[in-house]
């Protein structure tokens, strides 16, 4: 297959990263720089149609050095060539903008509007941990993920595995969204014939594994980040084979509930021993799973000291704050020869008043007065981000 997609087109032109949908050059000051063995990530993202600037999107001038795009600043990492006077932007590094943030929190909000209206629709469906998740799913498909809705398989994008599969009417909505099938699609949510499975399958376009049995997802993203790495080039011929990762990056969603699955761990160690630096997982911690809380069903605290002792490198965040999300994404990009977890402290049922906390709300169906009052209230919260 052609990388490069239609004749004249430059992915990079097609997915959402650090410099948007926009082409760049570098600020006055900035020295032209030498290609190297070691600037071989950089390389291959500057070289695109000869008729365009270089366009950045992520990771463009964010790897291999970890903070060389507008927004992140210039600087070199451990390991790569220092580069000679650079003026340094640490003010820039890793900041979004405001308006960034309130179009990704308009999108989660529709997100979760898509989904009540497809669970109500099909009286069938997981309306909690989708709406606890909607911020994370609209900062990587609207900002992070190098993805092609054009050519869903494009070999060099970016893997999103959704672990947590009950969260399925989320990810088809982003996926509708963002342009891989049409939205009026969404409507046969769970109806027969209908390809929008209760759980993701692949025959759905952007969607990348099935995720019927929990907690496989951390191991087939172990096994995808190592494939991955298999098939990149090393920086340099001195550079072990486990320090380095592939361009395309791997990113796998779970819920906090799904860790008791001992699958889990298994990948978590895997992830770990291999040293892939180009998986990052996001655990969302809504505090809440099918049958009442997880302190209570399998208490898992203190979790971050757990994957910390799996040797992950490890951030929490609030899971609703987008520009923390952002900044989380970023940071773990720039993780090398170890993998990331981010644990996203959300709330189930975020949105509506009467399902937030609530285990009920976790596959629980909607009569037609409920639907009305989490319409009215998921909406008054769209036009708050609008104002």
């Amino acid at each position: 297959m052609d990388d490069g997609g239609p004749e004249g087109a430059n992915h990079d032109d097609r997915v959402a990263g650090c410099a948007r949908f926009a082409t760049w050059s570098p600020p006055a000051g900035i020295p032209t720089l030498p290609r190297t063995e070691n600037q071989w990530l950089l390389t291959a993202r500057l070289d695109g149609p000869s008729n365009q600037s270089p366009t950045i999107g992520p990771r463009g001038l964010c790897a291999p050095w970890g903070r060389g795009c507008p927004r992140h600043g210039w600087t070199s990492s451990p390991g790569y060539p220092e580069v000679s006077p650079v003026p340094l932007m640490p003010t820039l590094m890793h900041v979004h903008t405001e308006a960034e943030v309130r179009e990704i929190g308009r999108v989660a909000q529709t997100l979760r509007i898509d989904v009540l209206k497809m669970v109500y629709g099909a009286q069938s469906g997981h309306l909690g941990g989708a709406f606890s998740a909607a911020e994370i799913i609209a900062s990587l498909y609207w900002h992070h993920l190098r993805i092609d809705p054009v050519d869903p398989n494009w070999s060099k994008r970016d893997r999103f595995l959704l672990s947590k599969g009950h969260a399925s009417a989320l990810l088809y909505a982003a996926l509708a969204r963002r342009g891989f099938f049409p939205v009026e699609e969404l409507g046969s949510f769970r109806r027969s014939n209908s390809r929008l499975h209760g759980h993701p399958d692949r025959i759905v376009p952007g969607v990348e594994i099935v995720a019927g049995p929990l907690g496989h997802g951390v191991a087939i993203g172990a096994g995808l980040g190592l494939a991955l790495r298999a098939g990149s080039s090393k920086p340099s011929a001195t550079t072990a084979p486990s320090s380095y990762a592939s361009q395309a990056r791997v990113y796998v969603l779970l819920g906090d509930g799904e860790l008791d699955a001992g699958v889990v761990w298994e990948g978590v160690m895997a992830a770990a021993k291999y040293r892939l630096g180009n998986l990052v997982a996001i655990v969302d911690c809504n505090g809440v799973q099918q049958t009442g809380a997880v302190a209570d069903v399998m208490p898992l605290e203190r979790l971050a000291d757990k994957w910390r002792a799996f040797n992950w490198h490890v951030q929490e965040i609030d899971g609703h704050d987008v520009a923390a999300i952002l900044a989380a994404l970023h940071l773990a990009d720039d993780i090398h020869a170890q993998p990331a977890v981010i644990l996203a402290r959300t709330t189930k049922g975020k949105g509506v008043s009467f399902m937030q906390y609530d285990h009920r709300w976790h596959g629980g169906i909607l009569d037609a007065s409920h639907f009305d009052q989490a319409q009215a209230e998921l909406e008054e919260g769209l036009a708050a981000w609008s104002r």
